[in-house]
Order: structure tokens, then C-alpha cells, then sequence
């Protein structure tokens, strides 16, 4: 059995590229640029936004979740 390599951190705008690619796919958005526009209009909110990404073997899993402004 192989090892996963999970990372969770803040996201920050660098990742912008990565989670509107998520957001797009999991939302009902209608291209690239409507996500990246949701996720700078939250980030700009305050909110906090966790990136999660998994690695095992040559797949990519990338998660976003969004937590109210503390």
C-alpha cells in the first residue's frame, strides 16, 4: 500500500488558478473566471479558505473549504 501525501493550509491568492479549477467543477459556475471571481470576492470577505491537497502516486486531489470570518 502506498503513502498519501496530505497538506492543508490557508489558501492564499497564489492559489487562485487551483481552486477556481475546483470551484468550477463542484459549483454551478459558468467558466474559469466566474470561480475566480468567487474566490476573491471571498477572500476579500474575510473568509477562510483551507486548501487540501492529497498526492498518491501521479493523481491530484485538490479540496477547498470555506470557514466564516473568525
Amino acid at each position: 500500500m502506498s503513502k498519501s501525501n496530505i497538506e492543508v493550509r490557508v489558501a492564499t491568492l497564489q492559489d487562485a488558478d487551483q481552486i477556481s479549477s475546483v470551484l468550477l467543477d463542484f459549483y454551478n459556475m459558468k467558466n474559469i473566471e466566474e470561480a475566480k471571481n468567487a474566490f476573491l470576492s471571498e477572500m476579500k470577505k474575510g473568509r477562510v479558505l483551507l486548501r487540501v491537497c492529497c498526492t498518491k502516486s501521479e493523481y491530484l486531489i485538490l479540496s477547498v473549504m470555506v470557514f466564516p470570518e473568525c
